[in-house]
């Protein structure tokens, strides 16, 4: 038996043509196709909050993202001073206006503000000679320090010696901002696509304070034994590190959920801890949570016995999932284990269909066990022709009723 995988396929079959089905990525991007798939969950969620932006206005290229191309010092400042302070629609930026530090940096410039900001705050510097250099294009490293400063790496010393790109590397690939990054590309002029990614996991790393005593210490969003002994009981069982996306957008997680269409696609919600309550009384969309019951340490399944927090907190972001392949024909079960599951074992309890939001208990999904693997010789079939069928994976989800509640537990978790 071929190494069992363990995920949960949900396969929803659409009774509709192929050429009506539609898979929309949230930023929804004329040139959505165009970004890199690992880079794609970033774009979206900066998309949504609003920190970065497609091209408009009167612009040749309105209504696209251009993930391949290059992007300048001063567009990155912008992103940079909206990722810090949450002010996405630009509404304070005009109190920064007279604190330039550059001779590059005019007056009236669109980009003046942003520049103003980052630099008087320590979050960026120039390039030498008193120039910022606004138009340059980026690179990869200095990518990395921008944001790394944001978050608490802003010892004045840590980037101004020759071997900063070293520094820069060595946080980036600790962290997990450079996971996804192709080998010897930092020092290339980035990318759209590569910032948004660089960003977008730097406001999911810890935070960290600066002292000369102590150096560098995590910033807590959770200090466990503080809360644990307000509480009178054990509720996390180690502190929780603060982020960037909490601070400035108050986001504490993620879950996958069905039910938002009427073909119950899955959709991934970012989810915000609207009555701060979920931090204070061990919320269940963080990952570290102590189980009174057992001892473990994992995400809970269920609310945690004594915990006060709201049962459904608010979504700052909902983004549709992209199905892993799609049919538009019959499919028997063990092809479709060999196209999604790279020829690996999964199973049959882990499969659900779903037909027009409900689940639908087909041959595949009947009570049976065992697994279903491309060397096994099971000829149900899943689908039809003329219709479309698309195939998710996806770990546990939250199934949402038709009066909106939410039921079941997150599956992932910043």
């Amino acid at each position: 038996m071929r190494n069992l995988k363990k995920f949960l396929a949900l396969v929803l079959a659409m009774m509709m043509t192929l050429s009506l089905m539609v898979t929309v990525n949230a930023s929804s991007f004329d040139d959505d196709e165009d970004i890199t798939k690992v880079y794609a969950e970033a774009v979206d969620v900066l998309t949504e909050l609003g920190v970065i932006k497609g091209y408009g206005g009167d612009d040749p290229n309105e209504g696209k993202f251009l993930p391949k191309n290059n992007i300048t010092r001063a567009e990155v400042a912008a992103i940079l001073y909206r990722l810090y302070t949450g002010d996405v629609g630009d509404k304070n930026i005009h109190l920064y206006d007279g604190f330039s530090e550059f001779t590059d940096v005019g007056a009236n410039q669109w980009f003046t503000l942003y520049v103003n900001f980052c630099a008087n705050n320590g979050l960026i510097q120039g390039r030498g000679n008193g120039k910022f250099d606004p138009k340059g294009n980026i690179t990869g490293y200095e990518t990395l320090v921008m944001i790394l400063r944001a978050i608490g790496y802003n010892d004045p010393k840590e980037f101004s010696s020759s071997d900063w790109r070293f520094k820069a590397s060595g946080y980036g690939d600790r962290l997990g901002l450079t996971s996804n990054i192709p080998a010897g590309s930092l020092g290339a002029s980035a990318t759209r696509e590569m910032v948004s990614e660089i960003m977008f996991k730097g406001i999911l790393a810890p935070m960290v304070k600066y002292s000369p005593l102590t150096l560098y210490t995590t910033d807590l969003l959770v200090d466990a034994a503080k809360v644990n002994a307000a509480a009178g009981k054990l509720t996390y069982a180690k502190d929780v590190p603060n982020t960037l996306m909490y601070q400035t957008f108050k986001i504490v997680g993620k879950r996958t959920i069905l039910g938002n269409d009427a073909f119950g696609r899955p959709v991934v919600e970012w989810v915000k801890d609207a009555a701060n309550d979920t931090v204070d009384n061990g919320g269940k969309y963080i990952p570290n949570i102590q189980n009174p019951a057992d001892g473990t340490i994992a995400p809970p399944t269920g609310d945690m016995p004594g915990a006060t927090y709201n049962t459904v907190e608010d979504y700052k972001i909902a983004l549709a999932m992209t199905p892993v392949k799609v049919y538009d024909n019959a499919i028997d079960e063990c092809s479709m284990t060999k196209d999604i599951n790279n020829d690996k074992s999964i199973a049959w309890g882990a499969i659900t269909e779903v037909l027009n939001g409900k689940d639908v208990a087909t041959a595949g999904t009947a009570a049976r066990s065992g697994f279903l693997d491309a060397i096994h010789t099971t000829t149900n079939y899943i689908g039809a022709t003329g219709c479309t069928t698309e195939i998710y994976k996806l770990d546990e989800l939250i199934n949402v009723t038709a009066d909106g509640a939410a039921t079941g537990e997150p599956n992932s978790y910043v």
